[in-house]
């Protein structure tokens, strides 16, 4: 099977999530899509700023769907 990422950024402060974003990466197996998911998520934390994610408590979702 091979599987593509989608990540989507949230505040608990503003009590919102943002447009899911798709990557056109395709993974050849579930825990590549995973770590990416992971990478990336940490990639946009250190992107947006510490001070950013403190003040608005923002995360990440990231799930990985099945490409036929």
């Amino acid at each position: 099977m091979k599987f593509v990422l989608t990540i989507v950024m949230c505040s608990y402060v503003q009590n919102f999530c943002a447009e899911p974003v798709n990557f056109p990466d395709v993974y050849s197996d579930w825990s590549q899509c995973m770590i990416a998911g992971m990478e990336k998520s940490i990639q946009y934390s250190k992107g947006l700023g510490t001070n950013i994610v403190n003040e608005n408590l923002v995360f990440f979702k990231y799930y990985c769907q099945n490409v036929i």
